[in-house]
């Protein structure tokens, strides 16, 4: 199971965009110049990365690896900021979850850190960060494949399509006859929906939400 969440049914690897490179805190605390109340003290951790589908911001979403945390940690977007560089579009607001508790989600932004919690190698933190458009309106964004580490890679999104009404549209790619588990968060109400996909001889499906369908592409 462990290998299959990295990998799609063919072997083909889900990956970020670039490698996992650990937060600019932990570099302060080893060279001791870190005088801030948020140090990332002792052997501390926290490793982050990113993936976009297109070149929208609006589609970037994050990923937050923290372990050996001798005291909890304040993270803020600001920490991770370095990957954005598309064009003028700006996200402010994320969900964030963790990756044992995928129905379970916390506002993220500067106003409202995500607190990482004392850890070891065994009792580590993954967390995924699903970017919000606006905090206004009622509406389906898309979470990914909650049972794959990097749940919204371009190996397997190709397009996401969000519309004034609420609903989304997503296109996705796969292996013929594999079956994907895409997850969808309706916000405000914070409720997960998962839409079971079948892939077929085209090897692309799309799904709808709230339709909750999924039809060849």
């Amino acid at each position: 199971d462990l290998i299959m969440r990295c990998c799609n049914s063919d072997g083909l690897v889900l990956r970020p965009d670039v490698s996992a490179t650990e937060i600019d805190k932990y570099f302060l605390n080893a060279a001791g110049i870190d005088k801030s109340s948020n140090v990332l003290s002792g052997n501390g951790e926290v490793w982050a990365t990113t993936s976009v589908i297109g070149n929208s911001e609006y589609f970037r979403y994050y990923y937050v690896f923290s372990v050996n945390l001798q005291k909890s940690f304040e993270l803020y977007p600001a920490y991770i900021a370095q990957y954005r560089s598309y064009g003028d579009a700006v996200i402010t607001n994320w969900l964030a979850y963790e990756t044992n508790t995928t129905d379970s989600y916390k506002m993220f932004n500067e106003s409202s850190p995500l607190t990482l919690s004392v850890s070891n190698k065994a009792t580590f933190e993954y967390y995924s960060f699903i970017p919000l458009l606006s905090t206004d309106t009622d509406g389906y964004y898309l979470q990914g494949e909650v049972d794959k580490w990097i749940t919204v890679s371009r190996q397997r999104f190709k397009q996401i399509i969000y519309e004034d009404s609420g609903a989304v549209y997503v296109r996705i790619e796969g292996a013929v006859d594999e079956t994907v588990n895409i997850a969808f968060v309706k916000y405000p109400d914070m409720k997960q929906t998962i839409v079971k996909c079948k892939v077929g001889q085209t090897q692309q499906v799309v799904i709808r939400m709230p339709a909750n369908t999924c039809s060849p592409y």
